[in-house]
């Protein structure tokens, strides 16, 4: 799923309980796309386009955690560059799961 939408929030919410009306365990949810809150980021506090983004993210968020516990949600933040080859696929990997 890309940007969280209540649209896609719908539409998963929909899938989920397709999968789970078929008896398909389903433990984990991936959020990709979301706009990064680290200043490491370069995102700014003044930005009112990221802080709004941020807050709308955050509502979506929230409704996706009444599908999954909030422990088996990963969150993949906006890529700025592309992953590209084994050593940015293992940072990549280290960021989302934080282990390898």
């Amino acid at each position: 799923m890309a940007i969280p939408t209540e649209m896609a929030y719908h539409e998963t919410s929909d899938l989920v309980q397709s999968i789970r009306n078929l008896k398909i365990p389903t433990s984990q949810m991936i959020l990709n796309m979301i706009q990064p809150h680290s200043q490491t980021y370069g995102i700014s506090a003044e930005c009112a386009l990221c802080t709004n983004k941020i807050a709308y993210e955050k509502k979506i968020f929230d409704n996706f955690s009444h599908l999954f516990p909030r422990e088996s949600m990963y969150i993949i933040n906006k890529q700025y560059e592309e992953v590209c080859g084994i050593k940015d696929l293992e940072h990549f990997g280290r960021k989302l799961y934080g282990y390898f």
